[in-house]
């Protein structure tokens, strides 16, 4: 397993990479304390988001859907982004 840890004003987050987390429901339970937000394009979507909402089932988290490509990696959509986290907070 790899991990990246960022440091943010609150803390940090965790970024974790393992061969097979993608169907490991224990793992993901393991790793995800409270909720989650999956954030992915459209062309990752339609490969692997059904494995991961099997895997994350058990788990509290909400999804965000981009357009695909790097014209769509702007502050709009990363404005998209905080406000789903905002509205998870709440």
């Amino acid at each position: 397993m790899s991990m990246i840890q960022l440091q943010h004003a609150v803390g940090h987050s965790d970024i974790h990479s393992e061969a097979g987390l993608l169907d490991n429901v224990a793992r993901w339970r393991a790793l995800v304390s409270g909720q989650a937000l999956v954030v992915t394009d459209q062309t990752v979507a339609a490969l692997y988001l059904d494995r991961l909402q099997t895997a994350l089932a058990s788990i509290r988290y909400d999804t965000l859907i981009l357009p695909p490509g790097e014209a769509h990696k702007t502050l709009g959509n990363w404005r998209k982004v905080l406000n789903k986290l905002a509205d998870m907070a709440a």
